[in-house]
């Protein structure tokens, strides 16, 4: 018996059903799958923690050395200013993609308004700061504190891409990567249920 020819799905680059807020925006949001907003708020969160490790460098040491420490403190506050404005506008094409009225859209815009507010809160401690003067109590507190914020801006953000899926990949795209392994996984499993099973000799989880 002649066995039923083999019939091969066409690719495409985007699956034909995707839920809101995966398709990017613009170009400049990163192609499907790959966004840049991740990959843009490294730059201002790298140099202002290096900014706070500075500032306790500074304060630990004495004359020159901690003038110095002072000034590049200052320095890569600003230089975290310069990359803020990259990861915003590539965070704002993010969200323009997220529906109203969404629980996902709740916690962007709760995620945007921390960014904000930490973003002016460098602003002024930036320009609070002299050039050539020594780490106040103030700038101190004002650094810890912003750095606190973002924090909890970045476990939002967490929230948004890994639980909600917002600029991630689909389901069944990303199953595509387990492909050959002897995982067989549900990409369409509903939240909250959780079986374990044998199909076909392999195991089965539930990605949720």
């Amino acid at each position: 018996m002649t066995p039923p020819a083999r019939t091969s799905q066409p690719k495409t680059s985007l699956p034909k059903t995707l839920l809101p807020a995966k398709v990017p925006a613009h170009l400049v949001a990163g192609p499907y799958g790959h966004p840049t907003h991740p990959i843009a708020v490294m730059a201002p969160i790298g140099a202002w923690v290096s900014s706070l490790a500075l500032d306790l460098l500074s304060r630990r040491s004495k004359g020159n050395k901690s003038m110095g420490y002072a000034g590049s403190s200052r320095a890569l506050i600003g230089l975290g200013l310069l990359g803020a404005g990259g990861a915003a506008l590539t965070g704002l094409l993010d969200y323009t993609t997220i529906p109203r009225g969404t629980r996902s859209k709740k916690l962007a815009t709760a995620h945007l308004v921390m960014n904000v507010g930490a973003v002016a809160s460098y602003t002024l401690n930036f320009f609070g700061r002299k050039p050539d003067g020594p780490v106040t109590d103030d700038s101190l507190r004002r650094s810890v504190m912003t750095l606190g914020v973002l924090g909890v801006s970045g476990f939002v953000g967490g929230e948004l891409a890994y639980r909600y899926g917002v600029r991630v990949a689909d389901e069944g795209t990303q199953a595509r990567g387990f492909t050959g392994s002897n995982l067989a996984v549900d990409p369409y499993a509903s939240e909250g249920i959780h079986r374990a099973g044998n199909v076909a000799g392999r195991q089965r989880i539930d990605p949720y």
